[in-house]
């Protein structure tokens, strides 16, 4: 671990702020606009288990997990190229590649759930778990609701969001240099954000793998969570929500 000073002074100069923001925009709505036209799966190619239908589930999972997990990570990625000028040899250059570097760190992570999703899917969908919309039945769908929504009100969450709002003390604290250092980096908080949004993914299976209304609402509570005043409390009243929906669901 390297001790590095300076960073809590760490800035962006308005261009470079600009090239950040504007690459998240484009590549967010990229990925919507091909999520909503229906060009990673192709039909009815989801719902089969042969290999081209395992590659299109694969990309559809990552491509939502990024469109969705890209809005409320980029402030870290922010802060991020913000503390490769306060620590490399010029104050006055962002590191773009160790920048990528540590947002691919981070979309790792996120890739092997999205692995592990498509296996899930497939499994439900050849087992005949999952509905024509790609859902579980009504008890089976109110049950992840309430444990997706008990789960907001744990310890677990609870210290793995804390995280997720500090990127400050993380850097601080956990600062490695270099491309290794930016990987290390990103895929560590990764591991914290992936703990911490799981069971609020896994909520797809409960409304529908592609249900783009739950998408859109995902990210907004996955933003307000991370990023608005009072994303603590907010997420205690999402639990509550879910638990509510599930038991609707049920009975």
């Amino acid at each position: 671990m390297n001790s590095v000073t300076g960073l809590s002074g760490a800035k962006l100069a308005s261009r470079e702020r600009g090239v950040l923001l504007a690459t998240a925009l484009m590549v967010t709505a990229i990925l919507w606009w091909l999520l909503t036209a229906d060009l990673l799966t192709s039909g009815h190619a989801v719902h089969h288990a042969a290999s081209p239908g395992f590659i299109q589930t694969f990309f559809m999972w990552m491509a939502m997990m990024v469109a969705m997990m890209l809005p409320p990570v980029l402030p870290w990625i922010w802060f991020y190229a913000a503390t490769t000028k306060a620590t490399g040899s010029s104050s006055d250059t962002v590191s773009w590649s160790q920048t990528l570097i540590f947002g691919s760190g981070y979309f790792l992570l996120w890739g092997g759930y999205s692995l592990l999703a498509t296996v899930v899917q497939l499994s439900m969908t050849a087992s005949g778990w999952l509905n024509h919309n790609l859902a579980v039945s009504s008890t089976a769908g109110g049950t992840i609701l309430i444990a997706a929504g008990l789960f907001q009100f744990s310890p677990l969450k609870t210290t793995c969001l804390k995280h997720c709002r500090s990127p400050l003390t993380y850097f601080m604290t956990s600062y490695h240099r270099g491309p290794a250092g930016a990987l290390r980096m990103g895929f560590g908080h990764g591991l914290y954000c992936l703990v911490c949004c799981w069971a609020i993914m896994a909520i797809a299976f409960a409304l529908g793998t592609m249900n783009m209304a739950w998408m859109a609402a995902a990210m907004l509570i996955f933003c307000i969570e991370k990023i608005a005043p009072g994303g603590q409390i907010f997420s205690k009243v999402f639990g509550f929500g879910f638990v509510v929906s599930g038991v609707f669901l049920i009975i």
